[in-house]
């Protein structure tokens, strides 16, 4: 890369980071001030030890309810089979992250705020709350470091 390009893609990084980070909060505020119950529970735990994990339920639960970038494309590198239809190598997916959790049929209430639903997940993975099939991906705690 030439050192255009990497000041572009530097420039892109810092200022998407900075728009889907502030999408995120303020989603999350207007998460927990219509949910007092888990802003008075953030609130304490914060008061009285790390909030790590709550916090980061919170933070997981908003996530999940309102990606910042619903959307992604990726290329399979190998076959998919995700029950139908199939994909093959090469083929471009574009996987709508805002709808998987969505679906009535792998979620009891997709659209209700429910950071519990986070507290027994490994840092490592993040899926769909409440869903029966665990989908984990790689690197979750990067994407939700502070």
């Amino acid at each position: 890369m030439t050192d255009r390009e990497i000041r572009d893609e530097l420039i892109t990084l810092l200022l998407a980071g900075h728009e889907t980070t502030a999408t995120a909060l303020a989603w999350a505020f207007d998460h927990l001030f219509h949910r007092p119950d888990a802003l008075e529970r953030l609130t304490r735990s914060a008061a009285t030890a790390p909030a790590d994990s709550y916090l980061d339920a919170v933070i997981k639960e908003t996530l999940r309810l309102r990606p910042p970038v619903p959307i992604v494309d990726r290329t399979l590198g190998a076959p998919l089979r995700v029950e139908r239809p199939r994909g093959s190598r090469g083929t471009t997916v574009a996987p709508c992250i805002y709808l998987i959790p969505a679906a009535r049929t792998s979620i009891r209430s997709p659209t209700a705020f429910s950071p519990s639903a986070f507290s027994s997940r490994r840092p490592e993975t993040y899926s769909c709350s409440h869903s029966r099939r665990h989908a984990a991906l790689r690197g979750a705690s990067f994407a939700t470091s502070r």
